[in-house]
Formats: structure tokens, C-alpha cells, sequence
């Protein structure tokens, strides 16, 4: 029911007749299975109770998470579902579970003790404060799956809470970072692909970064296995070659 519901939602943009499409039934469908298992992953982790000091990529995802819902809240005031479909799917599926979760992995198990124990409760904090905002905004549009999950992690029925409403405190902040780190991610995966470098295998090459991204230097270095790092503020040295994006790396011929 979710799957077609998602169909209804993503084909019903106004002004626009509906058109059916056995594919975009089939994206509700792994929409709905990816929410199972970034939500089996989160629960892995206990919720704290109050905030954690953030490190800078929490911050920004928070951030970023808040840019969105305040045009979901928008869109859903106009009885519009198209744009929030659309937002909910494109911040859960192509930030929140394919770059965010990645990167703060190993700080949420933390198993070889790289980060404080309050830079691990920031992670579990941020992992659970962005999925609870994320079912909720998406509950009337997939009430079931999101039900489902809000009653397994939270205990409460998904229907009976408030809707997450865009907070002025976190639309202030910087959300760039968040946008940063994707750019950086997809061309370091990229260039290990294109090399034939299994993801988990270390990059031997120099890399050099902008500056903007040091505070998520030990996390990029778990997620990446980077050898050699070097940040730059304007511009990269000459004898470097891009990889994609803001990425380059040394030049050795």
C-alpha cells in the first residue's frame, strides 16, 4: 500500500495529469526497504536523552535536515505532496543512509576507541533526532511503513505525534558541509572504482581536500582509508589532478 501510495505522491505534482508507472511503484517499494534498514541500523544504538556536544558534520546534517522539512511543511500547507515525496526521498536516500550514516559509522560503534564517548552519543544523538523527523514528515504519505518503524524504535504511534516543524535555530546554521562531504564521498568512490580499489582498501595517493572539511578529517579517513592527506584553501597545488569534485590528488607523472 506505501509502494503505491509512493506513486500517487511522486506522479501527482500540480497542474499535471497522473500517469501510471509500474517502476515508480517499484521506488516506494525499496524507499520502504531502505527505511527497514537504515532504521534497523539506528536501533542498534541507544537514544540519548538530551544532545550531545555535535561534531560539525551532526551539525550540518541537522542543518540540512531542517532546510528540508521547512519545504515539506511549505509544500504540505498548499496540499502539495510532490515536492515533499521528493525532498523526503532525495535527503533519506541520497544523504542521510548513502553518505551521513556511512561516514559516522565507525564513530557510532566506535570499537577501536578513536572518538571520546561523547563523540560516539553525538552519532547515536543525531542518527535517532534525524530518523524520528524523517518518519514523521513522511507519515502521511507512507503511514504504514512509517508507523511500523516509529512503533518499534519509539513505542508510540507514529500518528498520535507533532509534526516535525523546521526550527529558526537550525535553519540558521550552516548546512554546506553536509553538501561538501557528498561531493567529496562520490569522487573518492569514483576514483576507487574507476582504479579497480576495492572501497575498504587504503588510498596510498595524497590526497589533498578543501579546508572546510578538517573537522571530518577522522571520520573521512575511516570511511576512505586515506594514507596521506593534505587541505588546501583556495586552491589545490599545481602538481595535483582532480578526481572529481573538489577532490585532487598528487600527479606522479
Amino acid at each position: 500500500a506505501d509502494a503505491f501510495r509512493y506513486w500517487a505522491a511522486a506522479s501527482s505534482k500540480l497542474g499535471y495529469d497522473y500517469r501510471f508507472s509500474e517502476q515508480t511503484i517499484k521506488t516506494g517499494f525499496l524507499f520502504a526497504t531502505k527505511l527497514w534498514n537504515i532504521a534497523r541500523f539506528v536501533s542498534m544504538f541507544p537514544r540519548p536523552e538530551k544532545s550531545a556536544v555535535l561534531r560539525a558534520i551532526d551539525s550540518a546534517t541537522i542543518a540540512y535536515l531542517h532546510r528540508m522539512l521547512k519545504k515539506v511543511d511549505e509544500s504540505y500547507r498548499e496540499l502539495d505532496v510532490f515536492i515533499p515525496i521528493t525532498e523526503l526521498y532525495q535527503f533519506t536516500w541520497n544523504y542521510f543512509a548513502s553518505h551521513y550514516i556511512e561516514l559516522v559509522k565507525s564513530r557510532a560503534y566506535n570499537r577501536e576507541k578513536r572518538y571520546s564517548e561523547e563523540e560516539q552519543k553525538a552519532a547515536w544523538y543525531t542518527l535517532h533526532y534525524v530518523l524520528d523527523r524523517i518518519l514523521r514528515a513522511l507519515a502521511p504519505i507512507m503511514p504504514f511503513v512509517t508507523d511500523a518503524i516509529y512503533r518499534r524504535l519509539y513505542g508510540k504511534c507514529i500518528h498520535k505525534e507533532k509534526f516535525p516543524d523546521p526550527e529558526d535555530e537550525w535553519l540558521k546554521e550552516d548546512y554546506k558541509l553536509a553538501v561538501l562531504i557528498t561531493e567529496i564521498n562520490s569522487a573518492i568512490w569514483s576514483y576507487k572504482k574507476k582504479k579497480n580499489i576495492r572501497f575498504s582498501a587504503p588510498l596510498e595517493e595524497k590526497t589533498y581536500l578543501p579546508i572546510a572539511v578538517e573537522p571530518v578529517l577522522k571520520e573521512l579517513v575511516d570511511l576512505h582509508h586515506l594514507r596521506n592527506i593534505e587541505f588546501y584553501e583556495e586552491k589545490p597545488p599545481e602538481n595535483s589532478e582532480n578526481i572529481g569534485g573538489p577532490v585532487f590528488i598528487e600527479r606522479t607523472t
